[in-house]
C-alpha cells in the first residue's frame, strides 16, 4: 500500500470490536467500495464455473485499501466524469455505426440500380 495515501485495509466482513461489522462513514463511502469491487480482478475469489459466483465466505476475505476520505471522494468523482464521458463516446459511436450502416445500404442500392 501506498504511504502517500495513508491507507487501511477494510475487509469485507471488519472485525471491529463493538461496531457490529460496521465501519465509520467517517473513513469509507459506499461508492469507493462499489467502483474498487466493480474495477477489481475477484476471480480468486469466484467459485462455480457454469455460473460464477462470490459467495459470501469468499467476500468475507477481499481486502479493499481505504484511502483516506477527501481521496476516496476525489477518486469516485474522476470516475464519475470518466464513466459519463464513456457514455458520450459510446453513444457518438453507436451513432457513427449507424450512419455506417446507412451509408452502406445507399451504396449498395445505388450498385444494383446501376447508378455506379
Amino acid at each position: 500500500m501506498s504511504d502517500k495515501l495513508n491507507t487501511q485495509l477494510f475487509e469485507l466482513e471488519p472485525k471491529i470490536k463493538g461496531s457490529a461489522g460496521l465501519i465509520s462513514r467517517s473513513i469509507l463511502i459506499d461508492e469507493w467500495i462499489v467502483n474498487y469491487l466493480n474495477h477489481s480482478d475477484l476471480s480468486d475469489y469466484v467459485s462455480g464455473m457454469t455460473v460464477p459466483k462470490l459467495n459470501q465466505g469468499n467476500s468475507k476475505v477481499i481486502q479493499i485499501p481505504i484511502p483516506p476520505l477527501p481521496e476516496q471522494k476525489r477518486i469516485v468523482a474522476q470516475l464519475d466524469v470518466l464513466q459519463e464521458q464513456t457514455k458520450k463516446l459510446e453513444a457518438i459511436y453507436q451513432n457513427k455505426i449507424e450512419d455506417l450502416e446507412e451509408l452502406k445500404k445507399s451504396i449498395l442500392q445505388k450498385v444494383f440500380n446501376g447508378e455506379l
